[in-house]
């Protein structure tokens, strides 16, 4: 969970997340449900609380708090890593996780650019995740048809503007 090299796919980053934040959830309702449950039924009585019947409603010391919460650091720490390896996939560097600090739209730009689909060829972080290889164009100049059964696209080939233009021409006549 910790390791910042390499590819995620989307369904491993977003399974990561669904995890992450299910557990959040549940471990946050634990500690706040009979904080929650004594308010409504107080409010419903139409009495307030004082903030000693509120503390003396919490399951666990405030200490007991801060480990759990300590105990959850290193599924974030783990989130950030899978999100780096997840950008890596579509190659960009994990330094784009920082976009998020851009104030109204940051966050926007990085839930996009998780979104996005896996390159299909190695990139500059590795090869492709399992099952995400898509037939296409390589940067490298190698085209997919060098894979087993992939059948050769004439697209591939194209380099100039001016083969492009003859291979429409050639598809146009047909």
């Amino acid at each position: 969970p910790f390791t910042f090299s390499g590819r995620a796919t989307r369904s491993e980053h977003w399974w990561f997340v669904l995890v992450y934040y299910v557990a959040s959830i549940v471990l946050t309702l634990a500690f706040i449900w009979p904080i929650m449950t004594a308010g409504f039924q107080a409010a419903a009585a139409g009495v307030e609380l004082s903030e000693e019947e509120v503390l003396a409603l919490m399951p666990v010391s405030i200490s007991t708090m801060a480990w759990a919460w300590l105990f959850l650091l290193w599924p974030m720490f783990a989130n950030i890593s899978v999100m780096v390896r997840r950008l890596h996939d579509i190659g960009r560097s994990g330094w784009w996780y920082w976009i998020y600090l851009v104030p109204f739209v940051g966050w926007l730009i990085l839930l996009i650019m998780l979104c996005m689909p896996s390159e299909g060829y190695r990139n500059q972080y590795g090869p492709p995740p399992k099952g995400t290889r898509r037939p296409g164009f390589m940067p490298s100049g190698e085209t997919v048809s060098a894979i087993p059964d992939v059948p050769r696209n004439p697209i591939d080939e194209i380099r100039t503007a001016e083969q492009y233009r003859a291979l429409r021409k050639a598809r146009m006549e047909h």
